[in-house]
C-alpha cells in the first residue's frame, strides 16, 4: 500500500471508476469531490493533505 494521501485516494477512486466502466458489465457509482478540511482529513487525520481535495465514492441510502 502506498502512502495515506489524498492524492492517493483521489487516483485510486479514478482506478476504479474507469474499471467499473469499461468493464463487460458497467457499473457507474457516484463519486464527489471532497475538500480536505471540511470533510476529508477531519474524518481521517492519518491521511496526508497533499491536494485541496481528492474523489470519494458517494453512497446511496
Amino acid at each position: 500500500m502506498g502512502p495515506a494521501t489524498l492524492t492517493a485516494v483521489d487516483a485510486a477512486s479514478a482506478r476504479v471508476l474507469a474499471d467499473g466502466m469499461s468493464g463487460p458489465d458497467p457499473v457507474f457509482p457516484s463519486t464527489l469531490k471532497v475538500d480536505r478540511e471540511a470533510a476529508f482529513t477531519a474524518r481521517h487525520p492519518k491521511f496526508t493533505a497533499d491536494a485541496q481535495g481528492a474523489r470519494a465514492f458517494s453512497a446511496a441510502s
